[in-house]
C-alpha cells in the first residue's frame, strides 16, 4: 500500500519537524469556496511550524520550511514562476473539498485517517533511473510527467508527442540518444529546469559514460519527420566490445587500489563508463 504521503506531511508539522516537500494548493477563481482565512491564522498562530505562502510571495517558498503555497491557474503567465517550487518535491492538491478538509486537520491538529485527501505527488527520479528502462516506459513517463507539470502550471510548455517518438525509435532501434531529447527527459526526471544546457549536457556526459557528437539522420537510416532530417547532436551508445572490455579492465584496476584521491564518479569520467556501471563494479568488489 502506497504511504499517505499527506500524513507523513502532517505529522512531521505537529511534531515541530522539517518536511522536504511543499505542499501547493491550487485554487480556482472564486477564492471565497476555501477557508483560507483559517490557513492565514494556522500560520500566524504562535509557534506555528507551518508557513502559508501566498499568491504574492510564491518566489520566495523556496527558503521556507513546511510550506503551503497557494496558487491559481490564472495567476502567472509563464512556468518561470514554478522553477523553483518544483527544486523541492511538490503535494499538490487541487481539489476543493481536500483544500478544505487539510486545513480543518492542519487547524484541529489532526491526520487524515481515512485518506479522503486527494493529491498528486511530483517526486524527483535519478536520470539514470530513467534513461535506461524499456522505450514504451520512457515514453509512459514523459506523458505523465507532463501532465502532472501542467497541473502545477497550464503554461509548462509540452513535448510534441511526435517528436518524443522519433526521438524513441531513434534510441530503441539505433542506440543513439538524442542530445536536445535527453536534456528534456533529464529535466523531467530531476525536475531541475535552472540548471544551464552546459551543465545539464555534463550531468548526462558522466552518466551515459560518452559524450555527444553531431550525426545527421541520413547516417542512421531511419526515417523521421521533415522537421527532424538535419544534423543532430546525439549520444552514440553503440558499444565496441574490445574497448569497453579494455575500459572495465582499467576501471577494476584503479578501484582495486583503493586510491584515496579517485572516488567512483572520478575513475567513470577517467575510464569514460557510465557512474552506474562503476559503482555496479565496485560493490561487486567490497560490499557483501
Amino acid at each position: 500500500m502506497q504511504n499517505n504521503r499527506i500524513n507523513q506531511w502532517l505529522e512531521n508539522s505537529y511534531k515541530g519537524l522539517v518536511n522536504s516537500e511543499l505542499i501547493v494548493f491550487k485554487i480556482a477563481q472564486n477564492h471565497t469556496n476555501y477557508n483560507l482565512l483559517d490557513l492565514r491564522n494556522i500560520a500566524d498562530a504562535y509557534l506555528s511550524n507551518i508557513n502559508v505562502v501566498m499568491l504574492d510571495s510564491i518566489q520566495r517558498c523556496y527558503y521556507f520550511k513546511n510550506a503551503i503555497i497557494v496558487t491559481s491557474a490564472t495567476e502567472y503567465k509563464t512556468f518561470e514562476y514554478m522553477k523553483k517550487i518544483v527544486q523541492r518535491d511538490v503535494i499538490l492538491v487541487e481539489d476543493g473539498e481536500s483544500i478544505n478538509k487539510m486545513i480543518y486537520l492542519l487547524k484541529n491538529k489532526q491526520l487524515d485517517q481515512n485518506s479522503e485527501i486527494k493529491y498528486h505527488l511530483l517526486e524527483k527520479v535519478k536520470f539514470e533511473d530513467i534513461v535506461y528502462l524499456d522505450t514504451n516506459v520512457i515514453r509512459e513517463f514523459v506523458i505523465a510527467r507532463t501532465h502532472l507539470l501542467k497541473k502545477l502550471n497550464i503554461y509548462f510548455k509540452d513535448l510534441d508527442i511526435e517528436y518524443v517518438d522519433t526521438c524513441l525509435n531513434i534510441y530503441k532501434h539505433k542506440k543513439v540518444l538524442l542530445a536536445r531529447f535527453a536534456q528534456s527527459l533529464y529535466r523531467l526526471a530531476t525536475l531541475d529546469f535552472t540548471s544551464t544546457d552546459k551543465s545539464v549536457g555534463g550531468t548526462i556526459h558522466k552518466t551515459l559514460g560518452v559524450g555527444s557528437k553531431v550525426l545527421s539522420m541520413k547516417s542512421l537510416k531511419i526515417i523521421v519527420p521533415t522537421s527532424m532530417n538535419k544534423n543532430h547532436r546525439a549520444y552514440d551508445l553503440n558499444e565496441n566490445q574490445i574497448e569497453t572490455n579494455i575500459k572495465i579492465d582499467i576501471a577494476k584496476k584503479l578501484i582495486l587500489l583503493k586510491c584515496k584521491t579517485l572516488d567512483i564518479e572520478q575513475i567513470a569520467s577517467t575510464v569514460k563508463l557510465p557512474v552506474k556501471k562503476v559503482e555496479k563494479m565496485y560493490s561487486e568488489f567490497f560490499i557483501k
